[in-house]
């Protein structure tokens, strides 16, 4: 299964963004970036193309690959390059926040989809864990079948970067997990977009 642009609901969430920014009201910062918010805004919608890529490897096995494509890392990085570094950030931190909000409607999708077999979302397996990368590699064939631009290296960095990669476990019991990425287990503890009610800093 594929998913694309008219498959989600996709809007900028200004407070959160400037959460990921630490960049509150009262801060200096926060005057420059409103003055780029439209600007950035802007080039998300012109270069983002959200996908998903659901394939199904068995009855109890999914494997998702999420992403905004290259487009967009390429808008951030001649921004970077050429000095708008205000503009760039913010873009960076918008596309970030896209990708996010396509994991969570995918995973709304799924359920959806799995309903239909009275199958529930289990377990996510994340790259480093378990077989992922070195099976990821193997897999992703599949994957790059149905969109060549992207790929995978040896030690599972993904390209395009603004991208995520998982084996999702499913089940016949609803007692499991029902989100695709849940922080309070997950295992990278400084993450910057990491539920704050789990970061590490607050404990």
């Amino acid at each position: 299964m594929i998913l694309s642009s008219p498959d989600f609901i996709l809007a900028p969430d200004r407070k959160e963004v400037y959460e990921w920014l630490a960049c509150p009201d009262t801060l200096p910062c926060r005057q420059a970036y409103e003055k780029r918010w439209d600007q950035a805004a802007e080039l998300l919608e012109q270069t983002s193309v959200p996908t998903a890529v659901l394939i199904r490897e068995n009855k109890l096995s999914l494997y998702v690959f999420v992403t905004i494509g290259l487009h967009a890392e390429k808008k951030i990085s001649a921004l970077f390059s050429n000095g708008e570094y205000i503009t760039a950030n913010l873009l960076n931190t918008l596309c970030d926040q896209r990708l996010f909000q396509i994991d969570r409607q995918t995973a709304s999708r799924i359920k959806a989809e799995l309903e239909t077999e009275h199958l529930f979302l289990a377990d996510r397996k994340d790259p480093g864990e378990e077989e992922l990368p070195q099976e990821a590699e193997k897999r992703f064939a599949s994957i790059k079948a149905v969109l060549p631009w992207a790929g995978i290296s040896k030690s599972g960095i993904l390209s395009p970067t603004k991208s995520m990669l998982y084996r999702m476990e499913l089940s016949d019991q609803p007692c499991s997990t029902d989100t695709l990425h849940d922080c309070s287990v997950c295992g990278q503890k400084d993450c910057l977009y990491r539920d704050k009610a789990y970061r590490t800093t607050d404990r």
